[in-house]
Formats: C-alpha cells, structure tokens, sequence
C-alpha cells in the first residue's frame, strides 16, 4: 500500500516542467453539498483544506503536498502546490506530456476554485487516476485523484468537492 502511495506520488511529481498545449472550455465547481453528505473531518495544511472521511487517512508531507487515502489503498486524493515562477505554458506543458506518456483524454480546461485548471485522465500503474493542474501566484496547484470509478464514485468526488486553496 505504501508502495502505491509513493508511486502516485512519483506521478505527480513528474507532472512538474514541461511545455505544450491543450484546449479550453467545460465547467467544474468544487464544494457543495456532496462534501457535506460525507462523514469525516477537514484538515488543514499552509495550503490547503480537504476533507478527510472516516477511515481515511491523512499526510501532509511539509512540502506543499498532501494526501488523503483510504485505508485499502484503492482511492486517493492529492494536493500540491510546487515550483515558482512557472508560467500557464508550465503548468499546461507539465500535464501534457503526463497525458501523452499515459495515453490520456484529451486536455480540457475547467474552472474551478477560482482558477482555470487544465484536466486530463489515464490509466497508470493499473489505476484510473484525473489530474487537474492550474497556476497560482507563480506556483503550480496539482490536484490528483485516483481509484477504480473515481469520477462517480461519491466518497472521493466529495473529498474533491472539499478542496479548498489558501
């Protein structure tokens, strides 16, 4: 289980640095009721809040990263707030060349959290994973989800849902 986690986060780290494009146009909102609806407590980092559910887990690595997980291992939900200086060709170009290496969807871009995230989804290391990046005062923002059904599946969209930037 420790292993998945890394390698997640081994995912997501790699999203940093690269340059290319993508396309615009639907509409995503984090919060509402979903969130509510969902027993468990929200936790705060420097940069970030999210819900974390009962029986899930929680880790604030101290270096703008943060997950939470459920116990079996099977979803996951991670933040990070990287780099400085980046540009929205970064940010764009990072998730980009994630996508083409994972044979993802197309790019899109949403906004959401105030901010325009680029979105795509793949399947790496046997798991269905959505990766949303955007830019903020200079530093990218990540949001990662992953596990079987993640995009329906009401515990983790509702952890999703919960994500608040500071």
């Amino acid at each position: 289980m420790k292993q998945c986690v890394w390698t997640l986060m081994l995912a997501f780290l790699l999203t940093a640095g690269f340059v290319s494009c993508g396309q615009s146009g639907d509409k995503a909102e984090a919060g509402g009721d979903e969130a509510a609806s969902v027993p468990g407590i929200v936790k705060e980092s420097a940069d970030f809040n999210i819900l974390v559910p009962e029986g899930w887990e929680y880790q604030d690595f101290g270096n703008g990263t943060v997950q939470t997980y459920n116990k079996s291992g099977t979803f996951l939900v991670q933040l990070q707030k990287a780099g400085m200086n980046m540009t929205e060709k970064d940010v764009e170009g990072s998730l980009e060349s994630l996508r083409k290496q994972y044979n993802g969807t197309p790019m899109k871009k949403v906004d959401m959290l105030g901010l325009s995230f680029y979105t795509t989804t793949f399947v790496a290391a046997g798991r269905s994973q959505t990766f949303y990046n955007a830019l903020k005062d200079g530093k990218k923002i990540s949001i990662g989800l992953s596990g079987p059904d993640h995009e329906k599946d009401p515990t983790i969209q509702a952890v999703f849902k919960s994500v608040a930037l500071k």
